[in-house]
Order: structure tokens, then C-alpha cells, then sequence
């Protein structure tokens, strides 16, 4: 978490997300920690140390001007947290997916669904595919 000050931290599940005064959001998924052998408590080899907490897998900064106040993690929302402002407004943001998608056609096009977490995905070689988390 370094380069900013950390204003909030928060696990959900496997991943560990941070909040900088900056408006910078950081994420880390603690399941795949470098080296694969057991960590301590500041992320290092057992015995301590500085150390890398998990893999990055995101770093995005919010919109100019927006000063973090609040984050949460709406429970029956899979990969989002809420993001609330020093003047009021709420951001939600939504994880970045990796392509699912073997042959890396390109996303033509989405449709959500009525159903929670639940959408379609057009492919630009004329497939769809639907499920829960798809993109």
C-alpha cells in the first residue's frame, strides 16, 4: 500500500481492499501469495518482515475531486464495494475481470439480467454466454 495514506481497509472473502485519502482503490487477492509458503503477520516469512500481501489485482483511482469518506461491501453483491464521498455522492465500483473467454473474442455487447449477478455476454465471433459472475 505504499505511495499513499491508507484510509480505509476492508477483506472481503479472499481479497483485501484499500482506500487511500488520494482516491486511489487497491485490491489484493490474499489466496495467491508470491512464493506459496506461509506468511506472518506483516506478509513476510514466518518471523515477520515486509513482504507482498497477496497479488494485485486491481488499482484504479476515482474520479477527480471525489474524496473518500466510506467504503462497505453490499453483502448481496458479489465483487463490488460502495464508495462514499466527502460531498455526498456514492461511487460502486465493480471488480475487472481477466477474459474468460479462451479464444479472447471481444465483448460486443451485455445484458444483465433480472436475476442478482446474473448476465449475457455477446462475443464478437457471435457467441453468448450467460451465467452468474460472467463476463
Amino acid at each position: 500500500m505504499q505511495g499513499c495514506q491508507v484510509r480505509f481497509l476492508l477483506c472481503v472473502g479472499n481479497t483485501l481492499v484499500s482506500l487511500c485519502e488520494e482516491g486511489r482503490l487497491k485490491a489484493w487477492d490474499l489466496k495467491h501469495r508470491p512464493g506459496g509458503k506461509s506468511k506472518g503477520p506483516r506478509g513476510g516469512p514466518q518471523g515477520g518482515g515486509e513482504g507482498v500481501v497477496g497479488k494485485p489485482t486491481c488499482d484504479a483511482a476515482l474520479e477527480g475531486g471525489f474524496v473518500p469518506t466510506a467504503l462497505a461491501h453490499p453483502p448481496t453483491y458479489l465483487n463490488k464495494v460502495v464508495v462514499g464521498s466527502e460531498g455526498g455522492a456514492l461511487q460502486l465500483r465493480v471488480h475487472s475481470f481477466q477474459s474468460l473467454d479462451p479464444k479472447g473474442a471481444a465483448v460486443s455487447c451485455i445484458e444483465p439480467s433480472p436475476a442478482l449477478d446474473v448476465a449475457a455476454v455477446g462475443r464478437s465471433d457471435g457467441r453468448v454466454q450467460c451465467g452468474p459472475g460472467v463476463p
